[in-house]
């Protein structure tokens, strides 16, 4: 879960919560939710959310 609370930055929680659904939930070719619905789901900023998919794109 995301929370402002957290040790980590917001865009990091995020990086590693993406990574848990990829890793254990999509299938190859599977593609991740929109930059909209991910913000709506997580509650965070675009900002935040473009953060972490740069994140793991590098």
């Amino acid at each position: 879960m995301v929370t402002e609370a957290g040790d980590k930055p917001l865009y990091l929680q995020l990086v590693d919560e993406l990574e848990m659904k990829i890793r254990n939930t999509m299938e190859p070719n599977d593609k991740l939710s929109s930059e909209r619905e991910l913000t709506h789901i997580h509650g965070v900023s675009r900002i935040t959310v473009r953060l972490a998919i740069q994140e793991l794109e590098r």
